[in-house]
């Protein structure tokens, strides 16, 4: 079950927002996804065609070996124009807690990087069922090692007082616990 948040035109994803030291890995063929956002790292590799991904207003084309690293709060999406396969890892902050600490504040500028450099931390993460944490955080580390500093700017701070944007942000500083509008 999905747990969201309409937000107009896109999604807040609940469930990859909440839980600690969470990995999760997802197999897909053909895939399509709206707009949507969550407080989770996700990372996509594409092992076979070409997923368009949309993320922050950019469009990019993932080939086959490519993976794409789409960060906490980032508005994303995914469609398939002809043929995809693909495995979607989504893993909570808490996981690669240096990592996320290095690019606080930042934007990164070439998210996408060739599959070939982190083929035994990819070969890790897709073929144990479950793996320890220690095992999973090796294989993250290795994986985000590969984003070249350089592909880091600083952010520019976006001042939006829109309604939605308040209510994004304090859903993202005070949501901890399961909230529902039933009684």
């Amino acid at each position: 079950m999905i747990t969201i948040l309409d937000i107009g035109q896109s999604i807040y994803q609940v469930e990859n927002s909440t839980k600690a030291f969470k990995l999760t890995k997802s197999l897909y063929s053909n895939y399509t996804f709206p707009l949507h956002m969550h407080s989770d790292i996700e990372l996509i590799y594409v092992m076979d065609g070409e997923l368009d991904v949309i993320a922050d207003q950019k469009r990019f084309v993932l080939h086959a070996e490519e993976l794409m690293f789409i960060f906490p709060n980032q508005l994303h999406g995914f469609s398939t124009r002809f043929q995809s396969k693909c495995c979607i890892f989504v893993f909570s902050q808490d996981l690669v807690p240096t990592f996320c600490m290095a690019i606080s504040q930042k934007v990164c500028t070439a998210p996408v990087i060739t599959a070939k450099a982190i083929k035994s931390a990819l070969h890790d993460l897709m073929n144990h069922e479950r793996p320890s944490l220690f095992e999973a955080q090796a294989a993250l580390y290795q994986i985000c090692n590969q984003l070249d500093a350089a592909a880091f700017q600083p952010a520019r701070m976006i001042h939006d007082d829109s309604l939605i944007h308040q209510i994004l942000i304090y859903c993202i500083e005070n949501y901890h616990d399961n909230i529902s509008l039933k009684d």
